[in-house]
């Protein structure tokens, strides 16, 4: 009998992040869109770099994914688009300033919903998964 359901990094990781993404889709409704659509936008409202290319490597996610994100963000008129020497960036609107209170509440809930879940393990959890996330992009890139 196989043992990947609880000995497999990759299954194991990815059978959680499902039933985070699940558990985080919640929480986050009341933006009307995906957890990740509000990442970018919190990144971008740090005062981060706001090109493509910066928030892809920061967030970890696709190029594309976040050129089509940021497309769609522009659209709602969350953000707006500018050039950032050769590339484009972005700047938050007023309206994306309104979008980011919801957000940043449903974040703030999340942290909560994942204290009462997890307790004490999600210290440890997080701190494993960024290290191990950190020790594997050392591997491929």
């Amino acid at each position: 009998m196989h043992q990947f359901y609880t000995t497999c990094a990759y299954f194991t990781a990815a059978k959680y992040m499902r039933t985070v993404e699940k558990f985080t889709d919640k929480i986050f409704e009341p933006t009307h869109l995906k957890p990740a659509y509000s990442y970018i936008m919190m990144f971008i409202q740090d005062d981060n770099e706001k090109t493509i290319t910066n928030i892809a490597q920061v967030l970890g996610y696709d190029r594309s994914s976040v050129s089509r994100m940021c497309q769609k963000l522009v659209q709602l008129g969350y953000l707006t688009e500018r050039q950032f020497g050769r590339s484009i960036g972005f700047d938050i609107t007023n309206e994306g300033e309104q979008f980011l209170i919801i957000a940043n509440e449903c974040l703030k809930q999340l942290a909560q919903a994942t204290d009462s879940v997890l307790g004490s393990e999600k210290k440890d959890l997080t701190s494993l998964l960024v290290s191990s996330t950190d020790k594997l992009k050392e591997v491929i890139d």
